[in-house]
């Protein structure tokens, strides 16, 4: 009877394996690729378990099998595209080509109702409360918390920094940053990060971050598998809860001080709406069905995306800049003639061209995600392939970044010129730090203030020096990171 019985259950195991294999772990089609390994796709092949990231991998799946290939990670099979006439193709075909399945499916893991895992009706009614909010001069008016925070921070550096070594810390350092910031846009809250422990908020959304991205973003299972592990884990359901028990006080808050001046014939002034969430609260009142668990999501996932985007810019801002000196010098002379030491405003903020081109160039060479996905709506023939709705499309950022087809400039360069120079008319379609077509990244205008701010504060007041340490290389997290990073860092005043 027990032979029977473990017969039972090896035979069992066995149709589990076979299906998974069949359904997750084959190639289809006669799309160029690789067999994947079961369980594993393509990890190992791509070499991230020793150390390399996804942009690597889209690059030799680019060298061995073209600019049309299947690619297997995270239990599922991905078609890249790497040709600009194929990304175009993609983004120009809003019917055939949608929001990802997938990353709707994993993140809706972390936030169920934010905008970026939506689709259909129910986006367009989130994008008409959170789009709005998001234009560039509704981002305007958190300038002054932006320098505010910066300034708290240098400060910090400056009163505790050893600047005669290599910043043993400055990853912790940069992502506490901008976590900072964002609390102070988002809530008006004190995370208190830069100088203390940080807030039990802040803490909470860290550990979120840090436990989605290995469970659902790196580890090489199916989703269904990162999903049972990540409802499990205690440390992650006791973060969603923080985060939603503060938002929702906070609402109430303010929604009862609204009921309030309204009650007492106060008229509210630009002054009562301080905070991102106030605004949102206001824009949805335009749209009767938006409800308060939509927008806990939604301030969910803009935490998520919205510091996790820009420390990792600011990494590689510091990085570049440590190893190239002229670059350095001359943004940092380009921001003394036309700021000095004086504030940094939206004004003189708009003339500095050169510290545009070094932002732009430093998105291109070090992109913070290295693909945008799509998922395919209808049977579709692509460069001659056939396409089945359902599957997955990667357009493959770094390899449009990177490739000589669209670059006169040799695109391994580090050369903020070039966008003054012989790359000044590339195709726009190669340069794609933020996506494109109508599902491009909507929180783009808040990360470049926000970039743009902290990189003029930093020149004006900072220089940013190489050390032996400072090799660089990168490492895959929910972004792609410098591997070794110990710049110096000098304050100039």
């Amino acid at each position: 009877m027990f032979l029977i019985g473990l017969a039972y259950v090896l035979c069992l195991v066995g149709a589990v394996c076979l299906y998974l294999k069949i359904k997750f772990y084959s190639l289809k089609g006669s799309i160029p690729g690789k067999a994947p390994q079961f369980l594993l796709g393509n990890v190992g092949h791509m070499g991230l378990l020793k150390g390399k990231t996804l942009a690597d991998g889209y690059l030799q799946w680019q060298r061995d099998y073209g600019d049309l290939c299947q690619l297997f990670f995270s239990g599922q099979r991905n078609i890249c595209v790497s040709s600009l006439e194929g990304a175009t193709h993609v983004f120009g075909n809003r019917v055939v080509f949608d929001a990802s399945i997938d990353l709707r499916d994993r993140f809706k893991l972390l936030t169920a109702n934010g905008l970026a895992v939506l689709m259909g009706d129910i986006y367009k009614r989130h994008l008409r409360v959170i789009g709005p909010v998001l234009k560039r001069h509704n981002l305007l008016p958190y300038l002054p918390k932006i320098i505010n925070v910066t300034n708290i921070f240098i400060q910090h550096w400056k009163d505790t920094l050893d600047q005669n070594s290599p910043h043993p810390n400055i990853q912790t350092d940069l992502k506490k940053l901008t976590l900072d910031i964002f609390g102070q846009m988002a809530y008006d809250c004190d995370f208190d990060c830069i100088r203390g422990k940080g807030s039990a908020l802040a803490n909470a959304t860290l550990n979120m971050v840090q436990i989605f991205t290995n469970t659902c973003v790196l580890s090489p299972l199916p989703l269904f598998i990162s999903n049972w592990l990540l409802n499990r884990n205690k440390s992650y359901t006791d973060g969603q809860k923080v985060i939603k028990e503060y938002c929702l006080k906070t609402i109430e808050e303010y929604q009862s001080k609204k009921k309030e001046r309204k009650a007492t014939g106060q008229v509210e002034g630009e002054t009562e709406r301080v905070n991102l969430l106030s605004n949102l609260i206001d824009s949805m009142e335009i749209e009767s069905k938006f409800t308060l668990d939509e927008l806990v999501d939604e301030i969910t996932f803009f935490i998520f995306a919205a510091f996790e985007t820009t420390a990792s810019f600011l990494e590689w801002f510091f990085f570049h800049l440590s190893k190239e000196p002229e670059v350095q010098k001359r943004a940092k002379e380009e921001v003394k003639q036309v700021i000095g030491r004086g504030p940094i405003t939206h004004e003189n903020m708009a003339c500095l061209p050169y510290v545009d081109n070094v932002i732009k160039e430093i998105f291109r060479i070090s992109p913070i995600v290295p693909s945008v996905a799509r998922t395919v709506t209808t049977d579709h023939v692509m460069d001659g392939y056939q396409l089945h709705a359902g599957d997955e499309i990667r357009v493959c950022v770094t390899n449009l970044h990177m490739d000589p087809r669209y670059w006169k400039i040799d695109p391994t360069k580090f050369d903020p010129d070039r966008f003054d120079t012989l790359d000044r008319d590339h195709p726009p379609g190669a340069y794609i730090p933020f996506g494109d077509g109508h599902r491009s990244c909507k929180g783009q205008e808040f990360v470049r203030l926000e970039a743009k701010a902290i990189v003029a504060m930093t020149l004006q007041r900072i220089t940013i020096l190489d050390t032996p340490q400072n090799t660089g290389g990168t490492r895959q997290a929910l972004t792609i990171l410098p591997k070794e990073f110990f710049p110096q860092i000098k304050l100039d005043y």
